[in-house]
């Protein structure tokens, strides 16, 4: 059954209807009382909005705003005479009469006010007060519409996708909704788009798309929508949202979790993920600059993060024990990387670290047992190394792993047991290395020191049995810097900078 929905407004926004920047002090109201008086009709439209929604000077009398409505309505006010088919239609100040409702507003709608023509054309559409007339109400919607009314774009989309049968003319109003921030309007779209919806045009069927808009309105908290969303990428659970943050990722089924998070999304609490050992594969999006604590901890099924340019800030523990993670292309954006971040990511080979990274926590890529390749998008840096297995063959150039140019200090345990890591470059502007920073290394060979370097911590490199190649500032050579690492059994056939 046809019923509508709008009209029964309980409040009205003199602001929309007059213009903002309208003086409400009290002797500006005076002086439009004084004005109302008079006859102003924009002054009498005034004192009824200030009845109407009742304020620190007017109490809420709406039989009083019904008067001073009618006397600027019959001076032709296009906004009184809104309001007037308003409380007509909703027996506000007046008996409910649904015909002198449909009269008021087609009054204000021939004057082209679009809050009117919406009015008017759910009259049409629903038969209140006057006789249902589908064409008719097509037509006030689509002028409504034209002027960028959100509900009656959404209402073309409904009756182009119902009774008036066109696809691509209900995604274009749908659509017109959509792009204003309607969530019913997302989701519809989104079904539109969506491969798994019945009907005939194909050719608009769009996955993308259908994901894109069902995760706006997920967004914005449409149940119906995240469980859409949740059957378009594969996963079988919802999103727990309180405004940008996602708080939380609810699994209720199985599926293949392929999980992506809603455009718009700026942050990604504190354990939003943990432990969903389901989950295999992430995309961040851009809108996003701040994954928190234990984010998707103990993930032990995620092989994939596609991360984002736009993500600042990687917390504590966020990817701990990301067991199948084999790779992770950190964004241009990200400037901390906190502690233990990606500590047990065990299968985890390569890493592309952004050179505006600013801090990297203790223990942040700890037990990553395979990790064998670290890059910085534009540093190069080769080192001659010669084929361990023959005494003859002449020396070859193979890239050295780096750290980025913005780090100044390497925290304790950074690279503990990355046991597959075999050569290291220590940019210039490093001061600190942490105690433990490369223990257990056991495949290092090979490591460039910074003469920037001033303190070194205990035990850097116990554990690199395999170190035998020392590249060291020549400045360097009798500093304590030195003498501390010969006692600790590395560096004594260093070789010097010129």
């Amino acid at each position: 059954m046809k019923q509508k929905t709008t009209g029964s407004v309980q409040k009205l926004n003199f602001a929309n209807q007059s213009g903002a920047g309208e003086d409400y002090s009290e002797q500006a109201r005076k002086r439009r009382i004084e004005a109302a008086e008079k006859g102003d009709a924009n002054a009498q439209h005034f004192l009824g909005v200030c009845y109407y929604n009742g304020d620190n000077f007017f109490t809420v009398d709406k039989k009083e705003a019904f008067i001073w409505f009618k006397k600027a309505a019959d001076q032709g006010h296009m906004y009184a005479q809104h309001c007037v088919g308003l409380c007509f239609e909703v027996g506000n100040g007046v008996k409910k009469d649904k015909t002198k409702a449909y009269t008021w507003y087609k009054k204000s709608a021939k004057q082209d006010y679009k809050d009117a023509q919406f009015d008017l054309g759910l009259c049409y559409y629903c038969g209140d007060g006057v006789k249902e007339d589908e064409k008719k109400a097509v037509y006030w919607f689509t002028k409504a519409a034209e002027q960028g009314h959100i509900e009656a774009q959404s209402q073309l989309g409904e009756l182009y996708h119902g009774s008036l049968s066109d696809i691509a003319q209900a995604i274009f109003w749908y659509e017109m909704a959509a792009i204003q921030g309607d969530a019913l309007s997302q989701h519809l779209l989104s079904c539109l788009y969506s491969t798994h919806y019945p009907h005939d045009q194909d050719a608009l069927k769009d996955d993308e798309k259908a994901t894109y808009w069902a995760a706006k309105a997920a967004l914005q908290k449409q149940r119906i929508a995240i469980e859409h969303l949740a059957k378009l990428v594969g996963y079988g659970g919802y999103f727990e949202i309180a405004g940008n943050v996602l708080v939380k990722l609810i699994l209720t089924t199985s599926g293949s979790n392929i999980v992506i998070i809603p455009d718009g999304i700026t942050q990604i609490e504190k354990n939003a993920f943990y432990m969903c050992d389901e989950v295999t594969s992430v995309t961040i999006p851009d809108t996003v600059t701040h994954i928190g604590e234990s984010a998707f901890e103990g993930c032990s099924a995620i092989t994939e993060v596609k991360m984002q340019k736009g993500v600042t800030h990687i917390g504590k523990r966020a990817f701990f024990g990301c067991e199948k993670l084999t790779g992770i292309i950190l964004p241009e954006t990200v400037v901390n990387i906190e502690e233990s971040a990606f500590e047990n990511c065990k299968i985890l080979e390569k890493v592309s670290l952004p050179n505006c990274v600013s801090y990297i926590g203790k223990n942040a890529f700890y037990r990553c047992n395979e990790l064998s390749k670290i890059e910085v998008p534009g540093i190069k840096h080769f080192k001659e190394e010669k084929d361990r297995n023959s005494s003859f063959l002449p020396m070859f150039m193979i890239p050295e792993n780096a750290i980025p140019e913005s780090i100044t200090h390497i925290e304790e345990g950074t690279f503990n047991n990355c046991r597959s890591l075999r050569n290291i470059y220590i940019p210039d502007g490093v001061i600190f290395i942490g105690k433990y920073a490369f223990m257990n290394c056991n495949e290092l060979t090979s490591v460039t020191l910074p003469a920037s370097l001033k303190v070194i911590s205990d035990d850097i490199f116990k554990g690199c049995g395999a170190l035998d190649d020392f590249t060291i500032p020549k400045g360097f050579k009798e500093s304590g810097i030195v003498k501390k690492l010969i006692r600790e059994g590395v560096c004594e056939d260093a070789v010097y900078e010129l």
